[in-house]
Order: structure tokens, then sequence, then C-alpha cells
């Protein structure tokens, strides 16, 4: 199961207009990922009141540049704390007729091409491992019930959107790549449901407390660095009672596979964008304060066992 989750730059021009149909904040994070850092000692914790910033005056309706070129600005300046391979880290601007031209400049000037490969190649290449058969009918199954405003934790190519229920009315997606939003979007125009992008990492969420029905989260806390923290602001953005609907893959039962899985987790780090394979889900959400009403456990079809042991269900706050 490969799946992945999170300098002072100058800002010269005004960010333009949002277009139809484009997705809140997504011009945002394409701009500060295409800006070349200069400085990554910056503390992170000024993205938080910025992105509040950004955010209110966008609920009133009234865009002010000056607040969405600061907020540009400060992705740019904390793509570090975002602890995830895939959020740019000083990528030069990248020119040239399709991925050749791609790849060509990215050598060419210097470019890290394993950052090529985790910023570019990687989210098309889970793109299609991620929507294979097996997947769709588990996606069905976790989204069912979902309802009202709900966050969703490593909303990827946007894969769930199809599996919506009419009873969501936003989703606020939390997504460090920009690649994985652009391919996203044909996927979200076609949703009954709302999207909105709302921060770059499920280790810090700038959202309030309380406030939501539903958080999800597909294949995505294998890739989080920080699990338990990730848990802990799902717990704090949930409504009393809220739900957490999850379908996670994990450390397998059986002893030969389990020795296997940590055999060869280092390597799918590296290869899967910090895909662990050991991860106990269900002990990580009992030691965050959830309470899991649902949980099944079992290997996916057609996956090798060390990719494939699956935790899916549901937890309450």
């Amino acid at each position: 199961m490969l799946r992945t989750f999170l300098g002072a730059a100058t800002v010269a021009t005004v960010v333009a207009p949002e277009t139809p149909g484009a997705v809140p904040g997504l011009e945002l994070l394409e701009h500060a990922a295409t800006t070349r850092a200069v400085d990554t000692t910056k503390p992170a914790a000024r993205t938080i009141p910025r992105l509040r910033r950004w955010r209110s005056r966008q609920s009133t309706g009234g865009f002010e540049d000056r607040t969405r070129i600061d907020m540009a600005r400060t992705i740019s300046e904390n793509r570090s704390y975002c602890n995830n391979p895939r959020v740019a880290r000083g990528q030069p601007n990248v020119r040239g007729d399709g991925l050749g031209g791609r790849i060509q400049s990215i050598t060419s000037s210097g470019g890290d091409p394993v950052s090529f490969y985790q910023e570019q190649l990687l989210p098309r290449f889970q793109d299609k491992v991620m929507a294979r058969r097996a997947t769709r009918e588990v996606r069905a199954r976790v989204c069912s019930g979902l309802r009202g405003a709900v966050v969703e934790i490593g909303f990827g190519t946007g894969l769930n959107a199809r599996y919506y229920p009419p009873e969501v009315d936003l989703i606020h997606a939390v997504e460090p790549s920009r690649v994985c939003m652009r391919l996203a979007e044909p996927r979200i125009a076609e949703s009954t449901a709302k999207v909105e992008l709302a921060g770059l990492t499920g280790e810090r969420l700038d959202l309030p407390s309380d406030a939501f029905d539903a958080v999800l989260s597909t294949w995505t806390l294998c890739t989080i660095p920080d699990m338990a923290a990730a848990l802990g602001e799902i717990r704090r953005v949930l409504k009393p009672g809220g739900s957490f609907h999850f379908v996670e893959h994990g450390h397998a039962p059986d002893p030969g596979v389990a020795r296997w899985q940590q055999r060869i987790e280092p390597l799918n780090k590296r290869l899967a964008g910090g895909c662990h394979l050991t991860r106990r889900i269900p002990d990580a959400l009992g030691d965050a304060g959830f309470h899991v009403d649902q949980l099944d456990t079992y290997y996916i079809s057609g996956e090798p066992k060390v990719f494939g042991h699956t935790f899916e269900g549901r937890a309450t706050k």
C-alpha cells in the first residue's frame, strides 16, 4: 500500500484572482512551491495567525492582495515544518514541455532529483496505484455516514470525492502536494460537496476546536511523521461525539509478515513518501483518547501481505 501524506522569500507580484472552479487557497500553494527559499530557519509558529487571517478575510468575501501575498510568503518560509518530502524545499521554477522538459530543467539547473521524484512523479504514481478496484469498495464504506463539515486528512488526488454522501456540506482538505491538488480538480468538480484547501499537514491543523462533524483519513496516517500529534489534532477539531472515519494499513498479526514489514520499512519510507508499514493503528487511537466503535482488520485483496494488512473502522471523540 503506497500512500503519501507534510527561508524568507520575496514575493514580488500580486496573486491573480481565483479562476472559476479552482480550489480555494490552491493558487497560494502553487505560488509558494515555485518560490526559491533562501532561509529555512524561520519558526513555524508564524504560519498559524497568517492562515487564520487569510481565511477570515475569505469568509467575508473581502480579498486583500496584501494579506494573500503574506499567506504565500508564509507557506514559502515554513516549508520545513510540513515534515513531508512532497512539500517543495527550494525547488527552482520548472520549465519545459512535458515531463522530459521538467527533468532536463531540474538536472541542468542543479536541482535535487530526489525532490523531483517525490514532488512530481510520486503523486502521479500514487494516483494510479490508489485508484485500483480493490480500494474503491473500501473508500465507499469508509465515506458512508459522513455529514456536515468534514476534515479530510491527506486529501491526495481526490479519490474519495465520488463517495462523499449528499449530506456532506463542505470538505476541508489537508494536503501538502500542489500536484495532487491539481490532479484532483476534475474529481472535485464532479463532487456534490464543496472542497476547500484548509492546510498542509495533519500534525498542526489551523482549524477551530470542537467544530467539525467528522474527520476522514484513507491510507494517510502511515506517512505522517508524528502520528500521535496528528491524532491529537484530529480529536481536538472534532465536535463532542464527532466521528473519525479511517482506513489505514499497518502492523500485521502474523509474525512472519511482521518481520518482513520491519525489514523493508526503511526502504519503503524512502520510496513511498515516508510510508511506515509497522504502525499499530488501534493502539494509537486508544492512546489519543478515541473510543473505537467499529474495527475490521483484514488483508486487502490482491495486495502483498506486507503492504496489505488493513485497519478499517470508526472512532468517536
